[in-house]
């Protein structure tokens, strides 16, 4: 299991933790909206999941580098997927999987999004200025 650590400032006033996204581009219009409402400073930790279930695979992947790149874990979804576009399994996809929905979408990944995805960690260490113990974020 690979993990990764963050510090965050006492600049940070507000922590955001979203996951399951799905690769739905819904949550992604929601979470820009509910994000320019803010006034105070904050980050975003994405807790895995980025995949399996919508078509948005890239739109995703271009959400989580802009708002929360090195704050980000891999999922049990993403891994699945990963595994599959990268060879690393023998197992034919799930029937879920189109080549004009889901499937379609992520064979359409550039190498530098596949990329972004193989370094994802699996756990996610994040240590609050003022806190002795880090807050752990993981997926499964």
């Amino acid at each position: 299991m690979e993990s990764h650590e963050i510090v965050l400032d006492d600049s940070v006033d507000r922590l955001i933790v979203v996951s399951d996204l799905h690769a739905y581009r819904e949550p992604l219009a929601a979470m820009d909206a509910y994000l320019d409402s803010l006034s105070e400073t904050y980050k975003v930790v994405v807790n895995g999941d980025l995949f399996e279930g919508g078509i948005d695979a890239a739109a995703t992947i271009d959400w989580v580098q802009a708002h929360a790149s090195g704050r980000t874990t891999r999922g049990n979804h993403d891994s699945r997927i990963f595994a599959y576009l990268a060879q690393e399994t023998d197992q034919d996809p799930p029937a879920q999987w189109k080549l004009d929905g889901e499937l379609g979408s992520y064979q359409k990944l550039s190498a530098e999004q596949l990329q972004f995805i193989s370094d994802l960690p699996d756990q996610l260490m994040v240590h609050l200025a003022g806190q002795d113990h880090p807050r752990t974020a993981w997926s499964s």
